[in-house]
């Protein structure tokens, strides 16, 4: 469900990632864990900090709905559940 840039998973497939993406990936690793299912190309993007002013935020699953609202109230742009 995470929209994507075209291409990303081609070009980090094809080995172009970030330092910034391993540092990610190292500082977040006692606490991010990803599904086997979750191939490495998209791993590498999901861990990429060029997001351009993209945000993830953890909140409780009552509140997920409570938030959606609030955000496309705001034009906050896409919004999507990404995991749990």
């Amino acid at each position: 469900a995470i929209p994507l840039l075209p291409r990303a998973l081609a070009l980090a497939d094809a080995g172009y990632t970030t330092g910034g993406g391993a540092a990610n990936g190292r500082y977040l690793a006692d606490i991010v864990h990803f599904a086997d299912t979750v191939a490495g190309d998209l791993r590498e993007v999901l861990l990429d900090p060029q997001t351009s002013g993209g945000l993830c935020i953890v909140v409780s699953p009552d509140k997920v709905g409570e938030l959606q609202t609030a955000l496309q109230a705001q034009n906050a742009g896409t919004v999507a559940v990404i995991g749990e």
